[in-house]
C-alpha cells in the first residue's frame, strides 16, 4: 500500500497519470483477485439487536434472497463484521466446492474452485513460472525452485498432478504461496494486485484526491470526503444498527473501539 501510495492520503492532492491504463488485468480477474473464495466460511453469524447470535449455511442461500425483505440484513451486517474470515490457503469449504449455486433440494451444487481454474485456461493464462519471472525476475526451471515460495509439501502436490512446471495454474499456486508478512496472501497476488490498484487510482482521471483537474475537488471538499469510513455508512444507512467498531474489517477489541 505505502509502496504503491494507494492509501488514502491524509491532506493534499494526488495526480493522474495518463499513461496508466485502468482496465483490468487479465490475470487480476482471472486468478489473484479470487484468492478471497479461499476465504469464505460455511456457516455466516446472524446477530440480532439484542446480541443473540444465529447462524446459516452458505448452501442454504442461493438463490434465496427473501429474508432480506423481512429486516434479515442488519442481523446478517452485524454477523459479518464480527465473525472471522477462514485463512487464505488452497482449500475452499464444501460449500463452495460441492454446493455452490445449488438448487433448492438438490443434493448437490457446483465446484468454484474447478471454476476458477478452468476459466484460467479459458482466457489463456500463463504458467505460475511466467508471473515469478514477471514479477521478481526469477526464472524457475526445477520444481524445487518452488520451495521458497511454498511449502514443500504443497509443491509436491503440485509434481505429482502437473507434467509441467510450465502448466501450473495461476490460481492453484497462488494460493498455496506463504503470505507476506502481516499479509493475507503472498508474493505474486501481491504483484498482480497491487499492479491493478495502481492502475485503477492513478489511471482514473475522476479519482477523488485527484488534483489540478477541472472536476477536482476543493481542498475543503477532501477534508470532509476523507473523514467517510464503512462504519459511518453503516451506521448512517442500516436500521437499527447503532454502533460498530471503527475499523469494520477488524474484529472489535480494546484496541478497536465501537464506533
Amino acid at each position: 500500500m505505502k509502496y504503491l501510495k494507494l492509501n488514502v492520503q491524509y491532506k493534499g492532492y494526488s495526480k493522474y497519470d495518463p499513461y496508466a491504463n485502468a482496465g483490468i488485468i487479465n490475470e487480476f480477474s482471472s486468478a489473484a483477485f479470487r484468492f478471497g473464495h479461499s476465504l469464505v466460511n460455511s456457516v455466516f453469524a446472524e446477530i440480532l439487536p439484542n446480541g443473540k447470535t444465529t447462524g446459516y449455511r452458505l448452501r442454504e442461500f442461493f438463490f434465496n434472497p427473501f429474508g432480506f425483505y423481512e429486516g434479515q440484513l442488519d442481523a446478517v451486517i452485524r454477523g459479518l463484521i464480527s465473525q472471522a474470515a477462514q485463512n487464505r490457503d488452497p482449500f475452499m469449504t464444501t460449500d463452495m466446492k460441492n454446493h455452490l449455486y445449488r438448487p433448492k433440494d438438490n443434493p448437490w451444487g457446483l465446484d468454484l474452485a474447478a471454476f476458477n481454474i478452468q476459466r484460467g485456461r479459458d482466457h489463456g493464462i500463463r504458467g505460475y513460472p511466467d508471473y515469478l519471472k514477471f514479477c521478481f525476475d526469477e526464472k524457475i526451471e526445477y520444481w524445487e525452485q518452488l520451495d521458497q515460495y511454498m511449502p514443500t509439501s504443497q509443491r509436491k502436490k503440485f509434481q505429482s498432478l502437473y507434467k509441467s512446471i510450465y502448466d501450473l495454474d495461476l490460481f492453484s499456486a497462488g494460493l498455496a504461496e506463504y503470505p507476506l508478512p502481516g499479509a493475507a496472501i503472498g508474493p505474486t497476488f501481491t504483484c498482480i494486485i497491487g499492479i491493478q490498484f495502481y492502475n485503477l487510482k492513478y489511471g482514473d482521471r475522476f479519482w477523488f484526491e485527484h488534483g489540478y483537474q477541472v472536476h477536482s475537488f476543493t481542498p475543503a471538499q477532501l477534508h470532509e470526503i476523507r473523514k467517510i469510513t464503512l462504519a459511518k455508512l453503516i451506521c448512517a444507512n442500516s436500521d437499527d444498527i447503532q454502533y460498530v467498531q471503527k475499523n469494520v474489517f477488524r474484529g472489535e477489541s480494546e484496541r478497536y473501539e465501537k464506533y
